[in-house]
């Protein structure tokens, strides 16, 4: 397979400074609430919403991925091979 534009992948640089960007922004930022007793808190699990927080931006980064791949193009050259082959051709009338 080769590219029509091999330069495109270029910018796959700023796509992972962002999606480094983002991930330390995540890791640092936590969003706490204050309660008036801990075992409370404790008892709660995290609700389906607060576990996918992260896909949103998982599937931004993967369709900006596509994105760079489609604009570098890739091709495929078909190859013909021409090969000789002997048979017998009946004809019925």
């Amino acid at each position: 397979m080769t590219w029509a534009s091999p330069l495109a992948f270029l910018l796959f640089i700023p796509l992972v400074a962002v999606a480094g960007w983002m991930i330390y922004r995540a890791k640092k930022s936590r969003p706490t609430l204050q309660f008036s007793s801990v075992e409370f808190a404790k008892t709660l699990s995290p609700s389906l919403r607060a576990r996918l927080r992260w896909l949103p931006a998982a599937v931004l980064m993967a369709s900006m991925a596509c994105a760079i791949v489609a604009l570098a193009r890739p091709q495929r050259a078909d190859t013909k091979v021409r090969k000789n082959v002997e048979g017998i051709d009946i004809m019925l009338t």
